[in-house]
């Protein structure tokens, strides 16, 4: 179990969150599609109690990763970015596992796409460690900042983000208040697009 803590912020492209990334020595770490799945009973007993299953497939250029994740609200929490207790375990058998989620009396009920790049700020200190996590996510609603760190205000304001621009809704309330009800993803065309540019230097 991890505890999950999150600024997200909507931009209007990437360009300039790049620019001070690389003036801050952040470490380019991947590109890659993501494919969500939310998984609720028809009574959306999750979503009410404020828990949520994803089962997400990440799709690299070389490869599809698979995970399970488990989320549910701390004991606790921090009024200035949302924090979540996760639970993840690595998938293997996509089709299988959802055969499981079914049994026990699950189904989708929202899919959303995707294609996230990642980026790693570590410390000046001797250790070098990582400092947070920086994930720009490109959707059809638009372009988003997520930040995950210990404390992720602490390196917003490393960006020069100003915090009171954040926002502590979820990527599904995101989706319902902007029209996208039955879920938020790409078109075939746009999919094949983005896939041919996974390896490659791209503005989006």
């Amino acid at each position: 179990m991890s505890r999950e803590n999150e600024l997200k912020f909507k931009v209007n492209d990437f360009s300039e969150i790049i620019i001070k990334l690389k003036e801050k020595n952040a470490k380019f770490l991947n590109r890659h599609l993501e494919f969500n799945e939310i998984w609720d009973t028809s009574e959306y007993c999750l979503k009410k109690s404020k828990r949520l299953l994803r089962l997400r497939i990440n799709e690299f250029s070389d490869c599809q990763k698979a995970v399970l994740t488990f989320k549910k609200k701390p004991p606790t929490e921090d009024i200035l970015f949302k924090s979540q207790e996760e639970h993840e375990t690595q998938v293997d058998n996509i089709e299988e596992t959802k055969e499981i989620l079914q049994g026990l009396g699950y189904k989708r009920v929202l899919s959303y796409h995707k294609l996230r790049e990642e980026w790693a700020l570590k410390t000046t200190s001797y250790n070098n460690c990582i400092m947070g996590l920086c994930q720009l996510d490109y959707l059809p609603l638009g372009h988003f900042l997520e930040i995950e760190a210990q404390n992720p205000v602490i390196i917003a304001s490393i960006l020069d983000l100003d915090i009171k621009q954040s926002l502590l809704k979820s990527y599904p309330v995101l989706f319902k208040e902007n029209g996208f009800n039955q879920g938020c993803v790409f078109d075939e065309n746009e999919l094949n697009s983005l896939r041919k540019n996974l390896t490659e230097n791209i503005s989006y």
